[in-house]
């Protein structure tokens, strides 16, 4: 009987050791788990924000596109991770065939809405790249010192919050633009038929006249 009482009795110590072994090591490894998702999503969104910038700026270097579609470009990419409160600037905001350097620069603020969990160790910062690309042959050390130029001016824009918001002013940006296109694709297809209908009066007019003309000659 007293062999039993012994065996339960230390059955119990063991268990209570358990429970206390766990209760010491439980909040270690789970800040350890938190700590590994948050790193690995700000790691996340720092790759995204670089390789929305560059998007952007590879877009421009395209003759005959415009800032908004850089702007577009730098968008689609972080909306694949579904990242909010972007700001994203381009510069110049009017790109001709002048223009020797593209600049995007994108700002991503890590939040609980870029987050899986509530930020600790990043709440409140901002992660910001900015990226340039020429659009004509320099020389190395010229392009360079433009781009670090142009860098700068954008990176400061972009702390001092400067820059179009990605959300409902971008989806409304977008919206714009389509309808512009809409309506400049309607005008250039009324302007099509117009000439086209001129041109076919001027040929109706022709032949008659040179209808009229040989009438004239058999006489």
């Amino acid at each position: 009987m007293q062999t039993i009482l012994s065996r339960r009795g230390s059955a119990l110590r063991r268990r209570g050791t358990s429970v206390v072994e766990f209760a010491l090591t439980a909040p270690v490894l789970f800040a350890l788990v938190f700590a590994a998702v948050e790193f690995g999503r700000a790691n996340m969104l720092l790759h995204t924000t670089a390789i929305a910038a560059t998007e952007g700026a590879r877009r421009g270097i395209i003759a005959g596109v415009t800032a908004e579609e850089c702007h577009q470009a730098a968008i689609n990419e972080l909306q694949m991770l579904g990242i909010k409160d972007a700001l994203i600037m381009v510069h110049p905001e009017v790109i001709t065939d002048q223009t020797e350097m593209i600049t995007v620069g994108v700002r991503v603020p890590i939040n609980t809405a870029n987050s899986y969990l509530t930020p600790r160790f990043f709440l409140d910062d901002s992660v910001i790249k900015v990226v340039s690309i020429t659009r004509e042959a320099k020389s190395g050390a010229e392009a360079a010192a433009l781009a670090d130029n142009f860098n700068q001016l954008v990176a400061d824009a972009l702390n001092e919050g400067l820059g179009k918001k990605l959300g409902k002013g971008a989806e409304k940006d977008a919206k714009a633009a389509a309808k512009a296109a809409e309506k400049a694709a309607k005008a250039a297809e009324k302007a099509a038929a117009e000439a086209a209908k001129a041109a076919e009066k001027a040929a109706a007019d022709a032949a008659k006249s040179a209808a009229k003309a040989a009438k004239g000659g058999g006489k």
